[in-house]
């Protein structure tokens, strides 16, 4: 459970380290206009609500281990985009979409969470948001490190990639522990 619960706390520190600063680096590194702001907030949100969608088909297609590590690859390859798109405010209203599209990611982490907490589950649940709260608090606290030091508006997205490979680390010795624990058992992806 608390490895689990590691993954979402580190792992979701790169989405919330660029997505707390995404108007500001849109507003200091563009001439968007005005509208341009509730767009990429927007497609955050659209890209969220599919991403949320897309992960319970992978979390089915290929249970909690495979489609967390394919989502936590992908939310690291959004960030990186997202780090490059600044400057260009349209490529930045793409990147709020692919962002917000990782965030479903929260889907096999829950789902494993629920697997293993046994007959804990309530506490998990709420473990779980607790473990994203610290990720709402870790990812913006180091790019905010990271703007302050000078490194530029790129450099959130730099510590989002940062943060969720040590995401996919955590979630490479969770799943070397559930292997060699036996824990391994309700991961079996629908075959389709």
């Amino acid at each position: 459970v608390i490895l689990i619960l590691l993954v979402g706390a580190i792992g979701f520190g790169g989405l919330f380290a660029v997505y707390s600063y995404l108007s500001a680096a849109m507003l200091a590194t563009t001439q968007a206009p005005g509208w341009a702001v509730p767009v990429m907030l927007s497609a955050f949100g659209i890209g969220g609500t599919l991403g949320g969608i897309m992960a319970a088909k992978l979390t089915i297609r290929y249970g909690t281990w495979g489609a967390s590590f394919r989502l936590m690859i992908f939310m690291a390859v959004t960030q990186a985009f997202a780090s490059w798109a600044v400057g260009d405010w349209v490529m930045m209203v793409v990147s709020s979409f692919l962002l917000g599209l990782g965030s479903g990611m929260v889907v096999p982490l829950q789902t494993r969470l629920m697997d293993v907490a046994g007959r804990a589950q309530s506490m998990a649940a709420a473990m779980n948001h607790a473990a994203f709260n610290a990720a709402n608090a870790l990812g913006p606290w180091l790019a905010g490190l990271a703007l302050a030091a000078g490194w530029g508006w790129q450099s959130s997205g730099m510590v989002a990639v940062a943060l969720s490979v040590a995401g996919i680390l955590a979630l490479a010795v969770a799943w070397y522990q559930a292997r060699i624990g036996g824990n391994v058992l309700h991961d079996c992806p629908a075959r389709m």
